[in-house]
């Protein structure tokens, strides 16, 4: 159902996109910013269908039969090349599509492979390294107190905001213009481009790929010892 939700969010945004007269000032904004467009364009058109309804939504199978397609889809194509080093010469699937019961119910499962499982152990995704990578372009200039850095995600100019207190304090501080020159020395900061040091790279990932515990890298196989367990008839 949620694939099926993303495809109309996609076909509304695209339906937008020929109804606008500019549609370079569409292509600067960011996609999230595109499909709220879209979805504010749709609510104020009001689409009807043939029947003279108002037509907000897909029906529910077509979401489903959509969604169900491009699942399918993905199982067929994503694969995992072939690595002579363990003796697999043929490219492998990256999913399963499973069956198991739940309260006696039968539901599908998509699965990793275990290939994939033990590939992703190694070479984690991108996205899960941190939770907001470098920005590619300038951040915002700070010009209030959660206005400025991000472009797409809003943060306040304190990097810890819990203390409603210090959160109180620092709006008074940038409703009276204490906060200008701070402001002005993040700026200077955000203007800085980043680098990545390949040095400490280079050793974070042989650390990583040994699979040792170094640092505050997690062991890939650790060794638990475990109490013994309880004879039988123990309370």
């Amino acid at each position: 159902m949620s694939i099926g939700r993303a495809l109309q969010h996609e076909s509304d945004l695209e339906e937008y996109k020929k109804q606008v007269s500019s549609k370079s000032r569409l292509k600067l904004l960011s996609p999230n910013q595109q499909l709220q467009v879209a979805r504010a364009a749709k609510r104020a058109s009001r689409r009807y269908d043939r029947s003279g309804n108002i037509d907000f939504d897909w029906p529910a199978d077509v979401k489903i039969k959509l969604g169900a397609l491009l699942v399918s889809k993905l199982i067929e194509a994503a694969r995992i090349p072939p690595e002579n080093d363990n003796g697999i010469l043929e490219a492998q699937p990256a999913f399963y599509h499973t069956f198991g019961y739940q309260s006696g119910r039968k539901y599908g499962f998509i699965t990793p492979s275990p290939l994939l499982t033990a590939k992703l152990k190694k070479e984690p995704v991108y996205a899960a390294l941190a939770k907001r990578l470098p920005m590619l372009v300038e951040p915002r200039p700070w010009t209030g107190f959660e206005k400025g850095g991000f472009i797409e995600h809003p943060v306040p100019v304190l990097r810890q905001a819990s203390d409603k207190l210090q959160v109180e304090y620092a709006r008074a501080a940038a409703d009276r213009g204490d906060m200008d020159q701070i402001y002005a020395g993040l700026d200077v900061l955000g203007k800085t481009a980043w680098r990545i040091n390949r040095d400490v790279f280079d050793v974070q990932v042989e650390a990583w790929n040994s699979g040792k515990p170094i640092a505050n890298f997690a062991p890939l196989n650790p060794e638990i010892s475990f109490p013994p367990e309880p004879e039988a008839g123990t309370d």
